[in-house]
């Protein structure tokens, strides 16, 4: 796996007719351009939580502080009991949505009006450079998140990235199969109507990076975490995404 020095590269994607260009500045060393065939555009598939935003933000842990809260006044348990529920299914199922609802029978769209009705404007705000960034990237971008769409839509609009998404493939579009059920990214591609080889999947946890990298999608780990063997590359955050574009890209062509 490939995980740049930090700050070694800065790059901006440029896109036109049948070919793409990374305009790169290593430091000291301004205006070096690397070229390659585009053959067919990727398909960027983006997880949102801690993902496009750092979790020392705090949204996530809002979010889960609200899970825990539903799981107390649903199954009548304490704060401690909550959170071990909820871990628990979180290990277990890929989302304590998916372990309510196999283990008590929780109706999903109550939970997930409950646990995502946060103040994401508080966590949350617009940032210029991300919306650069994603904008320039070539090819069509979706969110994949084990989430809501509401939750998605809520993000997005904060960071002030709407009109990026050609798609929100969130737990109910995804038939409450979270990541990382294997059959999940095969229906997300089905939809796309990609080939695997084309997708480009970036995400917090390694364990939602396996499944896509056993089909043949290339993936990326975003988080400060140790580098994974089941990630093609690593960044610290999303904004370091356009240190690996070069490698990212060419990988796929």
């Amino acid at each position: 796996m490939y995980r740049p020095d930090a700050g070694a590269v800065k790059a901006t994607v440029a896109t036109g007719g049948a070919g793409a260009a990374i305009a790169s500045s290593v430091a000291g060393t301004p205006g070096i351009w690397y070229h390659w065939p585009v053959r067919d555009d990727p398909e960027w598939l983006f997880d949102l939580d801690n993902t496009l935003y750092p979790p020392e933000n705090g949204l996530f842990g809002a979010v889960d502080a609200r899970i825990n809260e539903f799981l107390a006044a649903h199954l009548g348990v304490g704060g401690d009991a909550a959170d071990t529920l909820r871990r628990r299914y979180h290990d277990q199922y890929g989302i304590t949505l998916v372990g309510l609802m196999q283990e008590h029978g929780t109706e999903p769209q109550h939970y997930l009006d409950f646990v995502h009705h946060v103040p994401v404007g508080d966590f949350l705000g617009p940032d210029a450079a991300l919306r650069e960034l994603i904008g320039g990237l070539p090819g069509r971008r979706s969110i994949f998140t084990n989430g809501s769409r509401r939750h998605a839509l809520a993000v997005v609009a904060a960071l002030g990235l709407d009109g990026l998404f050609e798609e929100i493939f969130d737990i109910v579009a995804l038939g409450f199969r979270p990541k990382p059920d294997p059959a999940t990214y095969r229906t997300v591609l089905g939809r796309l109507g990609a080939e695997p080889g084309r997708a480009i999947l970036l995400d917090d946890l390694a364990r939602n990076l396996a499944p896509a990298r056993d089909i043949g999608m290339r993936t990326v780990l975003v988080g400060p975490m140790a580098p994974s063997p089941v990630a093609d590359f690593s960044i610290p955050t999303i904004q370091d995404l356009p240190s690996i574009l070069p490698q990212l890209l060419t990988r796929g062509s």
